[in-house]
């Protein structure tokens, strides 16, 4: 008796699965760990210009502070994709880099045309993330995936109405919320790319706090900067180690 076929769904790989080299992997994680020093080198712009430390650094040019906050994107784009780690790696290796290219919007042009970029963004994160649905997903954490989008525009919106401005950007929340709870529930791996994912989101509401409760002191931009980068450096990381393959029919 033959069985009717499967419809195939990504599979964790095996080694023998997978699409990149040993030597590919490494080079990518290379280029990570270049990414992750941009990262830090930024943070201490970002200390002095919060305030906090280094304020010699506070008064670097702004093209230099807009080069490094875009590089450091790029560079993670860039280790993900030369992984050559299947469709869904590659998918968030764009996000990355067009997130990098709203990382200077934001900074030259505002608020708008950067989160347009960033929803694109987003909505190919979303698309790599439903293409490696985890099937097992248990009632808890589908809850708790569902709960991340929820909580980011509640607190979004609480905090620009408490500076007394209107709630309606905090709804852009709602998307990359949703991009983490998709990630939470994919089969990329959930201690990077899902737990990334929040912390990122962590960032749009810090972003929302500023120009809401905090009235654009920039106080937190350092706290903004960390969450970011920290959230996409995992999320690069999780794209990078990830290995999927696709079942194939089976008949008995």
């Amino acid at each position: 008796m033959v069985a009717r076929a499967r419809p195939s769904r990504p599979e964790l790989m095996t080694p023998s699965d997978d699409t990149g080299t040993a030597l590919q992997r490494a080079f990518a994680l290379w280029i990570w760990t270049i990414a992750v020093a941009i990262g830090a080198i930024y943070m201490l712009g970002a200390l002095a210009r919060s305030g906090v430390a280094f304020a010699p650094l506070a008064e670097l040019p702004k093209w230099l502070v807009v080069a490094t906050k875009g590089v450091f994107s790029l560079s993670l784009a860039l280790s993900v994709f030369m992984a050559r780690n299947g469709r869904q790696s590659r998918l968030i290796a764009a996000a990355l880099a067009i997130s990098a290219v709203a990382d200077v919007l934001l900074v030259t042009v505002g608020l708008v045309p950067s989160g347009i970029a960033f929803a694109a963004a987003h909505c190919l994160a979303v698309a790599a993330y439903a293409g490696t649905r985890d099937p097992d997903t248990g009632v808890a954490l589908l809850a708790g995936a569902v709960a991340v989008p929820v909580v980011a525009v509640l607190l979004s919106c609480w905090a620009l109405a408490a500076g007394g401005q209107s709630v309606g950007i905090g709804f852009f929340a709602i998307i990359s919320g949703t991009m983490a709870a998709f990630a939470v529930l994919s089969r990329f791996p959930r201690h990077l790319n899902g737990l990334g994912a929040i912390i990122f989101v962590a960032s749009d509401v810090l972003v929302f706090a500023d120009i809401g409760v905090l009235h654009r002191s920039g106080a937190f931009g350092w706290l903004t900067w960390a969450c970011y980068a920290t959230g996409y450096a995992l999320v690069a990381r999780g794209s990078i180690t990830a290995r999927f393959a696709a079942s194939h029919a089976s008949a008995d």
